[in-house]
């Protein structure tokens, strides 16, 4: 009996280290210690075998018709503007915790975002190198994603990503105070102290921008579906010192492009030679961009 429940208590824990994307979530509660991914992005534990991982929970991830990322091009709808969607993250005087979770370097912060007449909670904001998303066919140098969800924290379309595309050259406060102690997490499971975080910038940088919005998932597995995307048209900058520095650290964590929302889901090998399709018009299939 002890055997049979340490067995489906490490089951049960591999399959909560697989949600990163949702980390800090009610999918995945905040722990003491700082977790370590058991997925990956090379060889037996990357994007190509995320299903094999655990073909019950990751299901998804292989099946998925409205998976991220997705190639962002000049065919997509543009709609009005909604007066409804604010974006606020508080400010941190004395910083927040960096964490290093194997597959991506996270900070736990708390914010809002109202958006399409639902409001969410901020649980954490984390990184990819290069950018999940393309604009266009083309990679940026990095994405931000800010990971919210609302208080009923129903499985579908619970959870809304607000991302940032950034690219090498000029700089950006918020950035450089990030991961100027970088190093010190270099180390999966490793954690460190960022310097004062002020979010006034990025807010005011999404709101007098275009963003992009479609209906997608999860970039990590369980690849859950009924993830609202908001992303910003407009990138952000980070110098070439930092850029390498976090570089470095992260190596590459970047899901390949997906299909068309949709669309099934591609293999992941030849997703990044995926044709994509005109926007067409209908209410399943629309991307929109707002300002």
């Amino acid at each position: 009996m002890v055997q049979f429940s340490n067995i489906a208590l490490t089951l049960g824990l591999a399959s909560r280290l697989g949600a990163i994307c949702d980390y800090g979530t009610t999918r995945f509660p905040r722990e003491n210690c700082v977790p370590v991914a058991n997925f990956g992005y090379n060889g037996i534990d990357g994007p190509t075998n995320w299903y094999s991982l655990d073909k019950k929970a990751n299901k998804l991830c292989a099946e998925g018709k409205r998976q991220s990322p997705i190639n962002i091009d000049s065919a997509i709808h543009t709609s009005p503007a909604n007066s409804n969607f604010t974006f606020r993250v508080d400010s941190y005087p004395e910083g927040a915790t960096l964490e290093h979770l194997g597959t991506t370097l996270e900070v736990h912060v708390n914010g809002s975002l109202t958006a399409d007449n639902k409001i969410y909670s901020l649980s954490q904001l984390h990184f990819h190198t290069p950018s999940e998303h393309r604009f266009n066919m083309e990679h940026y140098a990095m994405e931000l994603h800010f990971v919210f969800q609302t208080a009923s924290k129903h499985l579908g379309h619970s959870i809304a990503v607000v991302a940032f595309v950034i690219e090498v050259g000029g700089e950006d406060a918020l950035l450089t105070s990030i991961f100027d102690y970088v190093e010190r997490a270099a180390l999966p499971g490793n954690h460190t102290l960022t310097k004062p975080l002020v979010f006034k910038d990025i807010e005011h940088h999404l709101h007098s921008n275009k963003y992009y919005q479609y209906s997608g998932s999860l970039t990590t597995p369980p690849c859950s579906e009924g993830v609202e995307w908001y992303i910003s048209d407009t990138p952000l900058g980070i110098d070439i010192g930092t850029y390498k520095r976090v570089k470095h650290v992260l190596k590459f964590n970047a899901r390949s492009t997906q299909h068309y929302p949709g669309r099934p889901t591609p293999r992941e090998s030849d997703s990044n030679d995926v044709p994509f399709p005109k926007v067409m018009a209908g209410k399943q299939n629309t991307i929109s961009v707002g300002k």
